[in-house]
């Protein structure tokens, strides 16, 4: 699993409260993965059994992207250093799912759009090479 995606699994279930003993109460089976394992086998069931047509694919991207440009904007603008390594994940965690999504080097290609708009934070950077940004800058 791509660094972003696990991150995002990580925080959702927390934010959620996710818990997989809600599954097994009342039957005789246990679930021998953790929160996020089983979470992510719910999930990729869902997307397995539910169809989106490319507009409506494309407007969750789009949605996405829109969330996730605000919350980089936020962190950015406020000077808040100590969550560039959230920004990056979401960041990541978007790219990927246009990866996952059809879109060919859809990762690189969201990572740069961001690092262009954030070039000069060298702390933001290194965040963004720790989730899979090829950067031909150093330091």
């Amino acid at each position: 699993m791509q660094p972003g995606i696990r991150e995002m699994l990580r925080r959702i279930v927390a934010a959620v409260g996710f818990d997989k003993s809600e599954y097994e109460k009342g039957t005789l089976r246990h679930i021998g993965e953790s929160n996020e394992e089983w979470f992510l086998t719910c999930w990729l069931r869902w997307k397995r059994t539910v169809s989106l047509s490319n507009e409506q694919r494309e407007a969750l991207f789009q949605w996405a992207e829109e969330h996730v440009t605000k919350r980089v904007q936020g962190i950015m603008e406020g000077n808040h250093r100590n969550y560039y390594g959230e920004c990056a994940a979401y960041i990541a965690a978007l790219g990927e799912a246009r990866e996952s999504g059809g879109e060919q080097n859809g990762k690189q290609a969201t990572m740069a759009k961001y690092m262009d708009a954030y070039s000069r934070r060298s702390a933001f950077r290194q965040e963004m090479r720790g989730y899979g940004m090829v950067d031909g800058r150093k330091k």
